[in-house]
Parts: structure tokens; C-alpha cells; sequence
């Protein structure tokens, strides 16, 4: 199963609205190194590079990003919670040139490695827990893929929403874009997150990501939903 199959209602409670979610295993760490450990040795053993989150939407995502009239070929590109670096090999195919990738649990960071120098790919990965980051650098693009999903499924949900904030602005350059893809969150709801309270003047929505839509309890809604926020 993937990521998006054991996220809590995904699809019901992006179409509803509803961000209550219970605090679950996804929202800790153990869980991920777990999950890593086996998808590392599972690669090594037999090729297999693991699942793809959010698998559905991942062509339409890389399409928007190739084509944003703000994100060139060489622009500076971090992506948060990366996994096993699925989006940044797909970046690098498509002619991005400067690519990083972090992720708290050192076995995805070398999962993600491995997989990039088995395709000749320039990528470079570091371990980083972007609650309490280390990078000193800052970026043009910063991409999260289920990373904020899964940080606000903690019982300690909104003070680690409070230092993913903390962090993104402290890595994402002034006029950088950042592109958000969740399942929890509906777009509204993003905004309103990234937009209000303590990001109020630093962010500004910027576009987002048109997905099928479905219908669920009388309600419409996509069961993924990806913005993008300018830096002010």
C-alpha cells in the first residue's frame, strides 16, 4: 500500500473540508524509518524504487512546474520530505539543473541517492528535519509532496505547523515560489494556512493545480489539491 492509501480519509476529507483529524503512526518519525529501512533493502535486493505518493497527480504536478512562467530550468530547487526522490528524478529528466533533496530519515535520503546514481542523475540529498533545519542556503523553489500532510497527523499538530512555517521562510528566497501538493487540505484551507496567521505578509497565493474533480456526501471536491505561494 502507499502513503496515500493509509493517510486518514484522504479523499473524503479533502472533498469535505474536514482537517480534524485524529493524531496517527504517519505523524512520527519511527514510523518513517521503518517504512524507509524496508523500501531501501526491498531497492537493493530487487530494484524496486518503492511506492509514488500521490501517484495520480504526479504528472500533472510535473507539467504545471515545467511550465510556470516562474520556475526556469535553473532555478534552485529544494524538495521538503522527499522520500525516495521520485519528483526530483523526474525534475532532473526534464532539464532541472539544481535539485535538492532533504528528508529526516537517513534511509530515504540514501534510498533516494542510490536511486539517482542507478539512473545517472545530478541530485543532490541530504539528511534534514525541516522542523528544526539546518540548511544554509536558500532556494528559488521549494516543493512539498505530503511532507506538511504528515507532520500535522502529530498530537503536537499545530507547533510543528508553526516550525514548518518558521522553517520554509527561512529557505524560500524573496519572490520564490513554493508549491504545496496535500491531501488533508482542501486549496481553501492551504491559503488560508499559509496566508493568515503568522504567514500573513509573507506569502501571497501565487496559482495552484487544476485536478479532477469528484463528488462525495453532496459535496465537490478534489481528493489532492496543489498551490503555490509567491515569497513577499
Amino acid at each position: 500500500s502507499s502513503y496515500i492509501d493509509y493517510m486518514p480519509s484522504c479523499d473524503a476529507a479533502n472533498a469535505e473540508g474536514d482537517t480534524s483529524f485524529a493524531p496517527s503512526a504517519l505523524g512520527t518519525k519511527d514510523y518513517w524509518d521503518a517504512a524507509y529501512e524496508r523500501e531501501l533493502q526491498n531497492f537493493r535486493d530487487h530494484g524496486d524504487p518503492g511506492e509514488v505518493w500521490f501517484e495520480s497527480c504526479v504528472k500533472r504536478l510535473l507539467s504545471w512546474i515545467a511550465n510556470s512562467s516562474g520556475i526556469s530550468r535553473d532555478a534552485t530547487v529544494l524538495d521538503v520530505g522527499c522520500g525516495n526522490g521520485v519528483l526530483l528524478t523526474q525534475l532532473a529528466r526534464m532539464g532541472f539543473k539544481h535539485l535538492v533533496g532533504t528528508d529526516f530519515c537517513p534511509q530515504a535520503i540514501l534510498l533516494a541517492s542510490e536511486i539517482a546514481q542507478q539512473e545517472g542523475l545530478t541530485i543532490s540529498f541530504q539528511a534534514d528535519d525541516f522542523l528544526h533545519s539546518t540548511l544554509q542556503t536558500t532556494f528559488e523553489v521549494v516543493l512539498d509532496k505530503g511532507t506538511y500532510d504528515a507532520i500535522s497527523l502529530h498530537e503536537e499538530r499545530l507547533e510543528r505547523q508553526k516550525a514548518y512555517l518558521h522553517s520554509l521562510l527561512g529557505v524560500l528566497r524573496p519572490g520564490g515560489l513554493f508549491v504545496i501538493t496535500s491531501c488533508n487540505f482542501t486549496a481553501e484551507e492551504l491559503v488560508a494556512q499559509f496566508c493568515g496567521g503568522e504567514g500573513a505578509g509573507s506569502l501571497e497565493q501565487h496559482g495552484r493545480v487544476e485536478y479532477p474533480v469528484m463528488r462525495f456526501g453532496g459535496s465537490t471536491g478534489s481528493s489532492v489539491s496543489t498551490v503555490s505561494f509567491r515569497r513577499l
